[in-house]
């Protein structure tokens, strides 16, 4: 699925890796963390779209969110 942001948008993705062999730990963890922090993330002003995820075959975890231009932290330039 393919979804699209202004042109304007800020795009922040932050990313973490982790040992292979605590794969289920941190996936557990982030199943966990989602219950509260997505609904919370989600009612951000100007938040447009919120995506977390971890990888085992990449040994790691991201997320990314989309706001507007106008919404950037002061010190984003």
């Amino acid at each position: 699925m393919t979804e699209s942001l202004p042109t304007t948008a800020v795009v922040r993705v932050s990313r973490g890796s982790f040992d292979p062999s605590r794969f289920a730990e941190v996936d557990a963890m982030n199943t966990k963390v989602s219950e509260y922090l997505i609904p919370a993330i989600g009612r951000l002003p100007g938040l447009i779209h919120y995506y977390v995820g971890v990888s085992r075959r990449a040994r790691s975890c991201t997320s990314a969110s989309g706001t507007p231009m106008s919404m950037r932290p002061r010190w984003a330039v």
